[in-house]
């Protein structure tokens, strides 16, 4: 059995246990195509702990949200409205929200998930106003790779913003080393994806084509820099571009940076894929694939978070506990 099948069953299980009426029995056709691993209430895809009131995640992330309008990932075929989170149980945005949004105000948890990502972090530093920020596309300069501002896409225009039509990470925490600086750790969320080579066009292929053939590129590009372009290198070229320009405008008081890729265990093809990513860097030490239950590892024994980790045990298969 695949790692995806494994988790679609999984969250099919996790569906049933809601005992909503309206779920009960929903299937999403698409082309005739069941998804039984779709929500129709949407917002119970979000652990209820985090998702409602002033400071929730629908707050944060949707209509009302602080300069965050409508940016929660969703797929053309729900035919709704980016206010609320999409209803894709397998959706990689989503788990990243559930393990890391309670713990994005707790200076004590974000540092010791830092702590164990790099041993000279000594303390966890505010983002903006909180520990960890989400779909970050940059600091004061929200522009560092000098993107497309806007265009038009299959007739349609479309806007630079945070988590859409922008190089933006899914999460980022800034960490205080014992130097008294401070290193940007940007954070990467992958699920079920299985990471097959595609590529991806874009307006702004020259613009990542100029910052890659720069002498102080991070990444070490060969004759073929199409190879950049395709997936599952495109993404993580262009996170690697944003985390050394962020760095070069010292945005967050930061003198260098670290890229995480949070990936499960179980999910060997997407690892695999990646397998070369490492070998392109020219300083492979700014670069790390950890499972969540890794990254959430400092936190494992703390009491107080076991209804956290009791939900997100049985949600994603993994072993918090």
């Amino acid at each position: 059995m695949s790692y995806k099948s494994d988790q679609y069953k999984n969250a099919v299980k996790f569906k049933a246990s809601f005992k909503d009426i309206e779920e009960d029995g929903y299937i999403l056709n698409v082309n005739g195509k069941p998804y039984r691993h779709f929500l129709k209430k949407r917002y119970l895809n979000l652990w209820e702990i985090i998702r409602s009131g002033d400071l929730g995640a629908l707050a944060y992330f949707g209509k009302d949200g602080k300069e965050k309008d409508g940016m929660w990932h969703t797929n053309d075929y729900e035919n709704n409205p980016k206010t609320i989170p999409e209803g894709n149980m397998l959706s990689s945005h989503v788990s990243c929200v559930n393990h890391l949004f309670l713990l994005r105000k707790n200076q004590d948890y974000a540092t010791a998930i830092l702590k164990n990502i790099d041993s000279r972090i000594v303390e966890a530093q505010i983002v903006d106003d909180v520990y960890i920020e989400f779909e970050v596309m940059g600091g004061k300069n929200q522009n560092p790779l000098g993107e497309k501002e806007q265009g038009i896409l299959h007739g349609k225009k479309w806007k630079r913003q945070r988590g859409a039509f922008s190089t933006s990470i899914d999460a980022l925490m800034i960490g205080k080393k014992n130097n008294g600086k401070n290193i940007l750790v940007l954070i990467e969320w992958k699920y079920t994806e299985d990471g097959k080579k595609k590529f991806t066009p874009s307006s702004n292929h020259a613009t990542y084509k100029k910052l890659l053939c720069n002498e102080n590129c991070p990444i070490n590009v060969h004759k073929n820099i199409e190879e950049l372009l395709s997936e599952p290198y495109y993404q993580p070229m262009r996170q690697t571009l944003l985390g050394w320009k962020m760095v070069e405008l010292s945005e967050y008081n930061c003198d260098e940076y670290i890229h995480l890729h949070i990936i499960p265990n179980g999910n060997d093809i997407f690892r695999n894929n990646l397998i070369n990513w490492k070998n392109l860097l020219s300083d492979i030490q700014k670069y790390k694939v950890l499972s969540p239950e890794e990254l959430l590892l400092p936190l494992r024994n703390n009491q107080s978070l076991k209804g956290f980790s009791d939900y997100l045990s049985l949600r994603y298969l993994e072993k918090y506990i």
